[in-house]
Protein backbone atom coordinates (compact mmCIF):
# COMPACT_ATOMS: atom_id res chain seq x y z
CA UNK A 1 0.00 0.00 0.00
CA UNK A 2 1.52 3.11 -0.85
CA UNK A 3 2.42 5.58 1.85
CA UNK A 4 0.50 9.18 2.42
CA UNK A 5 3.51 11.17 2.92
CA UNK A 6 0.58 14.10 4.21
CA UNK A 7 0.66 11.63 7.75
CA UNK A 8 4.30 11.81 8.48
CA UNK A 9 6.79 14.06 10.25
CA UNK A 10 8.42 16.72 7.69
CA UNK A 11 11.45 15.04 8.84
CA UNK A 12 10.43 11.33 8.09
CA UNK A 13 13.24 10.30 5.55
CA UNK A 14 15.96 11.07 8.45
CA UNK A 15 14.16 8.76 10.97
CA UNK A 16 13.78 6.12 8.67
CA UNK A 17 17.44 6.33 8.17
CA UNK A 18 18.62 6.64 12.25
CA UNK A 19 16.62 3.36 12.29
CA UNK A 20 18.09 1.82 9.44
CA UNK A 21 21.52 2.28 10.84
CA UNK A 22 21.00 1.49 14.20
CA UNK A 23 19.13 -1.54 12.73
CA UNK A 24 22.30 -2.21 10.95
CA UNK A 25 20.96 -2.22 7.66
CA UNK A 26 19.13 -5.83 8.01
CA UNK A 27 15.55 -6.30 8.75
CA UNK A 28 14.94 -6.87 12.28
CA UNK A 29 12.61 -9.56 11.58
CA UNK A 30 14.35 -12.23 9.30
CA UNK A 31 17.72 -10.46 9.29
CA UNK A 32 17.58 -10.37 5.91
CA UNK A 33 20.35 -7.60 4.22
CA UNK A 34 19.67 -4.92 2.46
CA UNK A 35 20.75 -4.10 -0.99
CA UNK A 36 21.45 -7.89 -1.12
CA UNK A 37 19.88 -10.31 -3.57
CA UNK A 38 18.72 -13.49 -1.95
CA UNK A 39 16.37 -16.62 -2.45
CA UNK A 40 14.05 -17.44 -0.11
CA UNK A 41 13.63 -21.06 1.75
CA UNK A 42 10.37 -22.48 0.39
CA UNK A 43 9.01 -23.66 3.61
CA UNK A 44 10.77 -21.62 6.65
CA UNK A 45 10.46 -18.06 5.29
CA UNK A 46 12.88 -16.49 7.77
CA UNK A 47 15.62 -18.46 6.25
CA UNK A 48 17.27 -17.03 3.00
CA UNK A 49 20.52 -17.49 1.15
CA UNK A 50 22.74 -14.78 -0.63
CA UNK A 51 23.32 -15.19 -4.40
CA UNK A 52 27.36 -15.51 -2.49
CA UNK A 53 26.29 -18.49 -1.14
CA UNK A 54 26.96 -20.72 -4.18
CA UNK A 55 27.88 -23.80 -2.72
CA UNK A 56 25.09 -23.96 -0.35
CA UNK A 57 22.59 -23.53 -3.55
CA UNK A 58 24.36 -26.13 -4.88
CA UNK A 59 23.81 -28.56 -2.35
CA UNK A 60 20.31 -27.03 -1.48
CA UNK A 61 18.94 -25.92 -4.20
CA UNK A 62 15.53 -27.39 -4.10
CA UNK A 63 14.40 -26.06 -0.80
CA UNK A 64 15.20 -22.50 -2.16
CA UNK A 65 12.54 -20.64 -4.37
CA UNK A 66 13.62 -19.67 -8.21
CA UNK A 67 13.13 -16.31 -7.69
CA UNK A 68 15.77 -13.73 -6.92
CA UNK A 69 14.41 -10.97 -4.83
CA UNK A 70 16.12 -7.38 -3.79
CA UNK A 71 16.29 -6.49 -0.21
CA UNK A 72 14.63 -3.16 0.13
CA UNK A 73 13.99 -1.87 3.91
CA UNK A 74 11.13 0.29 5.06
CA UNK A 75 10.32 1.71 8.52
CA UNK A 76 7.07 0.13 9.87
CA UNK A 77 5.04 1.74 12.39
CA UNK A 78 4.15 -1.02 14.79
CA UNK A 79 0.56 0.56 16.16
CA UNK A 80 0.06 1.87 12.21
CA UNK A 81 0.06 5.24 12.82
CA UNK A 82 2.26 7.45 11.06
CA UNK A 83 2.56 10.13 13.84
CA UNK A 84 3.90 7.92 15.99
CA UNK A 85 7.84 7.82 15.85
CA UNK A 86 8.58 7.15 19.26
CA UNK A 87 11.09 4.41 18.42
CA UNK A 88 9.50 1.38 20.62
CA UNK A 89 6.81 1.95 17.60
CA UNK A 90 9.12 1.39 15.01
CA UNK A 91 11.00 -1.51 13.36
CA UNK A 92 13.14 -2.15 9.96
CA UNK A 93 11.46 -4.62 8.32
CA UNK A 94 11.98 -5.46 4.47
CA UNK A 95 8.93 -6.01 1.93
CA UNK A 96 8.16 -9.38 2.80
CA UNK A 97 7.95 -9.11 6.73
CA UNK A 98 6.45 -5.44 6.36
CA UNK A 99 3.68 -6.76 4.31
CA UNK A 100 3.04 -9.75 6.35
CA UNK A 101 3.00 -7.57 9.32
CA UNK A 102 0.22 -5.42 8.07
CA UNK A 103 -1.49 -8.28 6.64
CA UNK A 104 -3.97 -8.19 9.59
CA UNK A 105 -5.01 -4.60 9.40
CA UNK A 106 -5.05 -4.57 5.79
CA UNK A 107 -7.77 -7.67 5.67
CA UNK A 108 -9.49 -5.67 8.72
CA UNK A 109 -9.39 -2.54 6.48
CA UNK A 110 -10.83 -4.52 3.33
CA UNK A 111 -13.70 -5.91 5.35
CA UNK A 112 -14.81 -2.56 6.71
CA UNK A 113 -14.53 -0.71 3.36
CA UNK A 114 -16.38 -3.55 2.01
CA UNK A 115 -19.12 -3.00 4.82
CA UNK A 116 -19.12 0.60 4.22
CA UNK A 117 -19.36 0.28 0.74
CA UNK A 118 -22.20 -1.86 1.32
CA UNK A 119 -23.85 0.38 3.36
CA UNK A 120 -23.50 3.27 1.22
CA UNK A 121 -25.12 1.29 -2.10
CA UNK A 122 -28.15 0.53 0.29
CA UNK A 123 -28.62 4.10 1.08
CA UNK A 124 -28.35 5.23 -2.30
CA UNK A 125 -31.07 2.20 -3.38
CA UNK A 126 -33.50 4.18 -0.39
CA UNK A 127 -33.01 1.09 1.54
CA UNK A 128 -33.47 2.18 5.37
CA UNK A 129 -31.00 -0.10 7.64
CA UNK A 130 -32.65 -1.59 10.70
CA UNK A 131 -29.42 -3.08 11.91
CA UNK A 132 -25.97 -2.24 11.55
CA UNK A 133 -23.38 -5.13 9.90
CA UNK A 134 -20.68 -6.11 12.81
CA UNK A 135 -17.03 -6.57 11.89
Amino acid sequence: MPMNRALYPGNWKEIAAERKAAAGYKCEECGAPSGEWIVRHLTDRMKYLTIADEEEMYWHAEEYEDKEVLVQLGVAHLDQNPGNNDLSNLRVLCRRCHLVYDLPFHIEKAKRTRLNKKDQAKIMAGQLRLFKEQL
